[in-house]
């Protein structure tokens, strides 16, 4: 499985997420209606891309009402839209491929960049804080690895970008689809790739969420991610069952999981760098 089937999987999940087309993803109020008036700003600023104010009002509610899964979806939400990530957009570009009848990785390799973005040396831009902010988002909804009954579909959405990211930071900060040489930037040999993991597979995560005693390698952290996304891609598809072409989705990502050699359930520095080189 290339990289752009694996983005497609994610842009599938990122459809059924935003209510097949709606822009106003998160429009229900939390019951608490002592929360509601606070709840409905969050919102608002949430719908309206103000993630900064969003993350701010959804935090001070959810510290006094953690046990509230309305408010640790919507905070949760809020973090991953200020990493930049625009589910519909993502959703409406890779359709218009489709409808295209385009199937060259190029594609795909644009949409991704523009998604998490790039500079001239082919490093995303603020990528601590956009780990840092999907790290958070995952922890909320899967503490310990292992989501929450109803978060499931979330959950493993978030852990497929998590993981994309996680790669990147291994790569030393390179977005994942431009070692190949591609949008002008120069390319990794397959001696630096495997330099890069050498240096950066077991090195603590700078990323890792706040308040975190022992921060998780970068690896361990992938390993975390990819388990998350193994443990619920079967909730993640499961809506397109009545769909015999989207069956295979589920198969695809069984197959991306092999090739980067988790069919054990566990990934190594070595299967990393075969899966890096192979797709180069």
């Amino acid at each position: 499985m290339n990289r752009k089937q694996l983005l497609c999987i994610t842009a599938v999940s990122c459809l059924f997420l935003s209510g097949c087309g709606d822009s106003n993803v998160f429009s229900s109020l939390s019951d608490d209606s002592t929360e509601s008036a606070k709840v409905e700003q969050g919102l608002d600023a949430l719908n309206s891309g103000n993630y900064t104010q969003a993350i701010t009002t959804f935090e001070a509610a959810y510290a006094k009402n953690p046990s509230n899964p309305e408010l640790a979806k919507y905070l949760a939400s809020a973090y991953v839209g200020n990493t930049g990530f625009d589910v519909l957009d993502l959703v409406n570009r890779l359709s218009e491929e489709d409808e295209s009848g385009s199937s060259d990785d190029d594609d795909a390799l644009e949409t991704i960049g523009d998604l998490y973005g790039y500079d001239e040396s082919g490093n995303v831009p603020e990528l601590a804080n956009k780990l840092s902010l999907l790290n958070q988002a995952v922890n909320l909804l899967a503490p310990g690895g292992v989501a929450l009954e109803g978060m499931e579909f979330q959950a493993g959405l978030y852990s497929t970008l998590q993981a994309n990211l996680l790669i990147s930071e291994i790569l030393g900060g390179r977005n994942i689809d431009t070692i190949d040489g591609g949008h002008g930037t120069n390319a990794l040999s397959d001696s630096e790739i495997e330099a890069l993991i050498a240096e950066n597979f077991d090195t603590a995560s700078a990323s890792a969420a706040p308040g975190d005693t022992a921060p998780a390698s970068k690896g361990a952290l992938l390993q975390g991610a990819l388990s998350l996304v193994n443990s619920t891609k079967d909730v993640l598809l499961s809506e397109f069952s009545s769909d015999e072409e989207n069956n295979d989705l589920g198969e695809d990502m069984d197959e991306f999981l092999q090739e980067l050699g988790f069919g054990d359930g566990s990934l190594s520095s070595e299967d990393l760098a075969i899966y890096l080189k192979d797709n180069n």
